[in-house]
């Protein structure tokens, strides 16, 4: 590398690293406003907390299921990584997400593969690429149902039946791509399965995706308390998907901090008529859950690695 080409490179540097920190710096001030407004304008007496205990179980829960989707994707591409290593490794990258660049919880996820488990960082890329796809689509999916007042119920069958559909065609695609680059694509010798065992795999993943939708979306209706009817509840989770949507499409913000509450907030306004204030203080109160949640799986994810230690 000449000397023009290190300084462009260091330049380059600078300016993605500054731009993570503005990114930080503004998910930061659009959360502590979040946080500011709603709890100066509301009486935070108004708030259950011993009613919180149930969403912050929810939660945690639906943090499983999201570590058990990976696993499962790790599965289909023929490099099992098994429910311990899972819980004692994948937790770790809870805490790189909230770095500016959104991609550093990918980013550990590959190197601990890499050194622990010898997975080579291409199936580790392509299983972090797969997993974030299947977040998105099934969070628009399920984001869809918004509408099903308006549109009426046959839409829904209409849209989960085209979401099995484009899930089931990705599926076979993947599995033609492995099939045919498998020993180039793997540092091990790979565990061979049929497709149909794979096909099965594949549409089970897409089942545990739209489970976690769903607890996350009632978490949100238990915090706003509008468990009285079935359609609310549906609202809440279609707004709590595409909060989260909005908030992964604004990469330079990690975690997607302010940006998710202010569209949670204002789609659960525009839907059933919240109030601005409440469903401010709902998103507020709902990321820190979210955190506390991230938090504790952490903790147990830490307890994993020191009880390894001791194991002969």
């Amino acid at each position: 590398m000449n000397r023009l080409s290190q300084v462009q490179f260091w330049k380059d540097s600078a300016a993605k690293g500054y731009l993570r920190l503005v990114g930080l710096f503004v998910g930061l001030a659009l959360f502590a406003r979040e946080a500011y407004v709603s709890l100066l304008a509301l009486n935070v007496s108004q708030i259950s907390w011993n009613f919180l205990l149930l969403p912050i179980g929810i939660c945690t829960f639906f943090y499983l299921i999201q570590m058990l989707s990976w696993a499962l994707i790790m599965e289909c591409l023929r490099t099992p990584v098994g429910i311990n290593e899972t819980i004692k490794w994948y937790t770790l990258s809870f805490l790189p997400r909230y770095i500016p660049g959104g991609v550093w919880g990918y980013w550990s996820r590959g190197q601990w593969l890499k050194h622990v488990l010898g997975t080579s960082y291409t199936i580790s890329t392509l299983g972090s690429i797969i997993e974030a796809c299947a977040f998105v689509i099934t969070a628009i999916a399920m984001g869809l149902c918004i509408f099903s007042e308006r549109w009426g119920k046959a839409v829904l069958v209409i849209i989960f039946s085209g979401l099995a559909l484009c899930w089931l065609i990705l599926g076979a695609i993947i599995d033609i791509i492995l099939g045919r680059r498998l020993p180039a694509m793997f540092t091990q010798h790979p565990r061979r399965f049929s497709h149909l065992e794979f096909l099965l795999k594949w549409m089970a993943l897409l089942g545990t995706y739209i489970t976690f939708w769903t607890l996350y979306g009632i978490t949100v209706a238990l915090i706003a308390q509008t468990t009285t009817s079935l359609a609310e509840v549906q609202i809440a989770i279609a707004c709590a998907a595409l909060a989260w949507v909005a908030g992964f499409i604004v990469v330079i913000i990690p975690g997607g901090l302010g940006v998710r509450e202010i569209t949670l907030a204002s789609l659960l306004n525009l839907t059933i008529g919240l109030p601005l204030l409440d469903g401010r203080l709902i998103a507020v109160v709902f990321r820190a859950i979210v955190i506390l949640a991230e938090m504790l799986w952490l903790l147990i994810g830490l307890l994993f690695h020191s009880l390894s230690k001791y194991k002969v």
